[in-house]
């Protein structure tokens, strides 16, 4: 059997509005499909029943409330609570599965709840279930608590969301064919979540110090960094020295990375130290121009502003073509 971590995929997302309050979202060749929902829009439109107020007609307006009620109401899956976290970076989770999506929701959100109080936290939700109105046929209940409880473990492990649930165990038996779905299925949340950018189950890069061919400097504008580029991404190191002002661009052209500044300096990580910012742990990034414009607070092709340390007059870009000729001669 080929692994789904070996298969590359195209990822579909619909937004129906100019803002992120709802999001739908496939994988081709994938049997489910999953959702994202702002707390407060799925409360008003989807329990109270208010009207979308928007300019749309009413057939389309109808449409998209269809499209929501065919993947929320008396639906089964997995779903995922996010929201903010004092204690951790990335956020706070909450992961859980479900017979029936709207009656949980219901008895989370409704006014009054006893746990209304508990998951105040939440302000985005994630729903994962079988393609189309499959009721109570989509996913059993054992694979269901299966996938809860790896991804609880796993985001416990990789500890970049505070996990808020109070137990990750599942010890059910499940045959063969429901070992593969399991796989399939959290496999398909897992890459979901990182294509728009939630880390819940990112495995963080692993800095290994005696590995001295993949440590890169920047000094463009008279910053002074280091990173190390790892398997799945690259890392900017503590202690670097970056540029304390953003280009008047850097909001337009790289908006993550511009906000990604403002947090950590309110956060105490950057820290000022006269006319530089200083890093005070590690920062992960999915590019290396990515990680320039963090350091540089500018926009720049990361493959030209980072060298190789040991030699200064080669650049990421071409170490990178370097080292994919000599693995194609290799081979």
């Amino acid at each position: 059997m080929v692994l789904n971590q070996e298969k590359s995929s195209s990822i579909y997302s619909y937004l129906p509005f100019s803002d992120d309050r709802i999001q739908f979202l496939d994988i081709n060749d994938w049997t489910g499909q999953a959702i994202k929902l702002n707390r407060k829009f799925y409360i008003d439109i989807i329990m109270k029943g208010m009207t979308l107020d928007i300019s749309f007609s009413q057939n389309k307006k109808q449409k998209i409330l269809e499209h929501i009620r065919e993947r929320t109401e008396n639906v089964e899956g997995i779903y995922i609570l996010i929201g903010e976290g004092e204690d951790f970076e990335e956020g706070t989770a909450y992961i859980g599965e479900t017979g029936n999506f709207k009656k949980r929701m219901i008895s989370y959100f409704s006014e009054g709840s006893k746990e209304n109080e508990d998951k105040d936290f939440c302000s985005e939700i994630f729903f994962f279930s079988k393609r189309g109105k499959l009721g109570g046929a989509g996913l059993g209940e054992p694979i269901r608590k299966t996938i809860e409880s790896k991804i609880i473990q796993d985001a416990t492990r990789i500890n970049r969301f505070k996990v808020v649930n109070t137990q990750s165990n599942y010890s059910g038996r499940l045959s063969i064919m429901e070992e593969d779905a399991v796989e399939n299925f959290y496999w398909s949340i897992k890459i979901i979540l990182q294509h728009i950018g939630y880390t819940l189950l990112k495995e963080k890069i692993e800095v290994k110090v005696d590995d001295n061919k993949n440590y890169f400097i920047c000094r463009e504008k008279g910053a002074n960094a280091r990173m190390y580029m790892g398997d799945i991404g690259f890392v900017v190191l503590k202690d670097s020295l970056l540029i304390k002002d953003n280009t008047p661009s850097l909001s337009k052209l790289n908006k993550k990375v511009y906000e990604l500044r403002i947090q950590l300096k309110e956060n105490g990580i950057l820290k000022e130290s006269e006319d530089k910012l200083i890093l005070s742990t590690n920062q992960e990034f999915p590019s290396a121009t990515a990680a320039a414009d963090f350091v540089t607070g500018g926009h720049y092709n990361g493959y030209e502003v980072w060298k190789e340390e040991e030699n200064h007059n080669i650049t990421l870009g071409q170490y990178i073509k370097a080292q994919s000729s000599d693995n194609n001669y290799n081979t």
